[in-house]
């Protein structure tokens, strides 16, 4: 369905970018509503060219810009600006008119010489106004004409005059005054083109008077350019009519690229595409918003959309961040030029964040490749089909699966791969386009030519960038994944993490925690814990301890991967120096928190194996003074344990073979500081095999397995590769 005419009564226009709504990109109507500081000057001077013309002649100005440019939002501004000022323009008549809503031209001439005739009678009690009948009779005129009746006395056809007059009637709804014009035509037919002029001076002396007392007709036709070839020249004849009335001016609004190229087809009609120089005397041409403006009118309407997801404006979108392409915001100002380019790449993102309850996207990211999407769809569509190469498992095949490990080899097969997901199929890409691509690829997953570029995984997942495998698919999909751990789901466990944290509640932290982990599959768990370690780097130490407290007190309930891995991310939390910009407390602090939530689980129910595991990682975040304190607690466990319980019959059994070797080199390590004795350990493990004779094949297993290379410190003990839960 068309647009209705600038006249007619439409809706209330809804304001730019309301919240989630998707905009049907209707233009703006009033001065107010401008967003790109047209009504400080080009609204004005339009308005003085249009409206003070120095002669009394006839003028067209041509309104010119490129589909979505806002050229009628211009001419509803004009109108508006005229209304508010019509001290200075007391006598201006507006007439609005689209001709994209007739498609035949007899209703075409009909209705533009009614709709003028109506605007000029409003008030009939004007001189002006007796000018109405004259412009309706020259329509009748002009539209038997188009269907072929000689109004100047030659080959009049009474079945034509029939024809023409229910078209007039029709577009007039009206059957009076145009009926009985019409039908009179055959007789009126040999003195037609007399009766046309009496007609047409009627209407000029109507028209003087009005520009006597300062007014002027003011013909605002608007979407030219959609018309096709027939309806154009039909459109652009009626103009060079009409502009021979005086203090008439026809505001012509079009792509004029489109239709100098639409006429330029008609050449052998007479035509041309230099025609339009002879129809229009002032092109005006509408000017691109300038990079402030659509910045800042951008970051408005993103924070709209982001707010309706409740999620706040990311800093690198905010107007202060987009005086270089380089920049997110910026490199989006340099793609959306016009406000229709806004409104289709609005919309696009909305769609995308309206995606289900949460599309668990990350905000920036999201704006990014919706204009990816919008502006480049076919490198939008080769980018979705490479997730391996762009989320970073291919090149670290290539790279680090290497056994050379060629550096400059990898960055070339890297580039190539690039370049392929950029110019696809095409052998030139323009260089604002290849330059355009390029940036939005890099910001979205950083340098992909560099095999040793630096990435923080867990940080791309936890915030859900398009470079992390765990997200990539949510962007393209519209939806996370089935059974996908969500952003909202990890945040909303850590609100309640902090609150009982605060009340200084293990037993409650251990049943939140208990409740979110339970009955998830292995990987769902995995990411669960990744989010929730990459959210305590954030969180004070006194909380963390309580919280390392909650997952101790869980560990007969969930997987001891899950356990040890979410004991673990507590410790980097307190501990790790890469950390340290967010960290508000000192080393000796941080050491002293470790050392207790470490002794905690010695004396816990985690098995003696799993605080294998956890002695062993733990050194990399602890010093040497306190591991040397968990190792000989940790060695008193484990010697208790082979007095008193079964090693053996543990559900990780299959680690146990692990702790002997290292047991029996931390005794050495710790000498005098050891809890225990090596002979005093081999005479126990000797009692256990005695006490349960079953186990005598493992423990043969276990003696024959003890190296004699005895380390001279801790550092030298064997490591457990990844770490608990990595």
């Amino acid at each position: 369905m068309k647009n209705p005419p600038l006249n007619s009564e439409a809706t209330e226009i809804p304001k730019p970018g309301a919240g989630s709504s998707i905009s049907s990109d209707r233009p703006i109507d009033s001065l107010e509503a401008d967003r790109y500081g047209l009504r400080q000057h080009f609204i004005p001077r339009l308005a003085r060219l249009a409206l003070e013309w120095p002669t009394r002649d006839g003028l067209v100005v041509g309104l010119f810009g490129s589909w979505g440019i806002g050229k009628t939002s211009i001419l509803y501004m004009f109108r508006d600006y005229v209304n508010q000022s019509r001290e200075r323009y007391k006598n201006v008549i507006f007439a609005s008119f689209n001709p994209w809503f007739y498609e035949d031209t007899g209703a075409l001439i009909t209705s533009f010489f009614a709709t003028i005739a109506a605007e000029i009678s409003v008030d009939e009690k004007t001189p002006w106004a007796q000018a109405a009948g004259a412009l309706k009779a020259m329509g009748s005129f002009l539209t038997a004409a188009s269907k072929g009746i000689s109004i100047f006395g030659v080959n009049v056809d009474a079945e034509k005059i029939k024809e023409a007059a229910k078209i007039a009637t029709d577009a007039l709804n009206q059957t009076g005054e145009i009926t009985s014009s019409l039908t009179g035509l055959a007789e009126l037919a040999g003195a037609g083109q007399k009766k046309l002029e009496k007609h047409r001076t009627d209407v000029e002396n109507a028209l003087k008077k009005l520009g006597e007392s300062g007014g002027r007709v003011a013909v605002l036709i608007d979407d030219v350019d959609r018309l096709n070839k027939s309806e154009l020249l039909s459109l652009l004849r009626l103009v060079r009519t009409v502009a021979d009335l005086p203090y008439v001016t026809l505001v012509v609004s079009m792509d004029d690229v489109r239709v100098r190229d639409v006429l330029g087809s008609a050449v052998s009609e007479g035509y041309g595409q230099g025609y339009l120089d002879k129809i229009v005397q002032v092109p005006l041409h509408v000017p691109l918003p300038s990079r402030e403006a659509m910045a800042t009118d951008l970051a408005a309407q993103l924070e709209m959309a982001f707010k309706s997801r409740g999620v706040p404006l990311p800093v690198e979108l905010t107007p202060t961040q987009f005086s270089s392409q380089r920049t997110a915001l910026g490199l989006l100002v340099s793609l959306v030029r016009t406000p229709r380019d806004l409104a289709r790449y609005m919309n696009g993102l909305r769609t995308l964040l309206l995606a289900g309850e949460d599309p668990d996207v990350h905000p920036t990211d999201a704006a990014l490749i919706e204009a990816l999407h919008i502006f480049y769809p076919d490198v939008y569509d080769r980018v979705r089909r490479h997730k391996d190469f762009l989320t970073g498992s291919s090149y670290d095949n290539l790279y680090y699966g290497s056994a050379t490990r060629d550096r400059e080899q990898a960055k070339t097969t890297l580039s190539a791969k690039l370049e392929q997901i950029i110019r696809g199929g095409v052998s030139t890409l323009g260089t604002k386009s290849e330059e355009s691509i390029q940036g939005l690829l890099t910001l979205l997953f950083g340098d992909l030519t560099d095999p040793e570029a630096n990435r923080d995984e867990a940080a791309d997942a936890a915030e859900r960038k398009i470079r992390s495998p765990v997200a990539f698919d949510n962007y393209f999909r519209y939806a996370p994944s089935i059974g996908a751990v969500m952003r909202g789901e990890v945040d909303a466990l850590l609100e309640k993490l902090l609150s009982h944290a605060r009340a200084a509640s293990q037993i409650e932290s251990a049943v939140v925690l208990a409740e979110a982990f339970t009955g998830r599959g292995q990987q769902a768990a995995e990411q669960m814990m990744e989010d929730l370690g990459y959210r305590l780097r954030s969180i004070d130490l006194g909380l963390l301890e309580w919280i390392g407290k909650g997952v101790i007190a869980i560990t007969e309930q969930l997987p001891s991967d899950i356990t040890l891995g979410l004991l673990a991310k507590v410790l980097e939390a307190m501990t790790r120096f890469q950390f340290e910009d967010e960290r508000r407390w000192s080393d000796k602090e941080a050491q002293a928190q470790a050392r207790n939530l470490l002794m905690i689980a010695i004396h816990s129910p985690l098995s003696v194996v799993q605080l294998y595991t956890l002695t062993m990682w733990s050194k990399h975040l602890v010093n040497e003074e306190v591991h040397r304190e968990l190792a000989a607690a940790w060695l008193q466990r484990l010697d208790k344990y082979l007095q008193e319980g079964d090693l053996f019959g543990e559900p990780d059994v299959e680690e146990a073979p692990k702790i002997f070797p290292f047991a029996m080199k931390m005794i050495t390590v710790l000498d005098e500081a050891s809890p225990v004795s090596l002979d005093a350990f081999r005479s126990h493990l000797v009692e256990y095999v005695e006490r349960l004779p079953q186990r005598l094949p493992q423990a043969l297993y276990l003696v024959s397995s003890v190296s004699n290379n005895i380390p001279r410190s801790l550092s030298e003990n064997p490591t457990v590769e990844g770490g608990p839960g990595g």
